[in-house]
């Protein structure tokens, strides 16, 4: 079975629609895989969510619904995992070796 690992940044797309969010939907509409995420991850969504009604960008009304769909998702259709050196060193390795060419100074992107 697959397992897709969203980050805070990920997660976040599922409640505020922005750039990404279509592909982050889809995720969540496929059939045989896992989510995970970790501890880590739904106390930063629940800050970041917080402090934007803190800004009043958002209402106290929408923020309760928000969290409340966030954390049925997180206890329906996530496995919680803790973050340690050994995974952030996995996947590390994973993405540098996968998915992106190794970055030199002189392949690098002007900016």
């Amino acid at each position: 079975m697959v397992t897709f690992y969203l980050d805070t940044s990920a997660i976040v797309k599922r409640y505020h629609k922005g750039k990404g969010s279509e592909v982050l939907e889809r995720v969540f509409e496929l059939g045989g895989h896992e989510l995970a995420t970790s501890y880590w991850s739904v106390l930063e969504f629940t800050v970041a969510f917080s402090a934007r009604t803190r800004r009043r960008e958002l209402s106290k009304d929408a923020f309760n619904m928000v969290i409340s769909r966030f954390l049925r998702d997180v206890l329906d259709r996530f496995a919680i995992t803790g973050v340690n050196d050994e995974l952030i060193a996995q996947q590390l390795h994973w993405q540098s070796s996968t998915h992106y060419p190794q970055q030199t100074a002189y392949n690098w992107p002007a900016q």
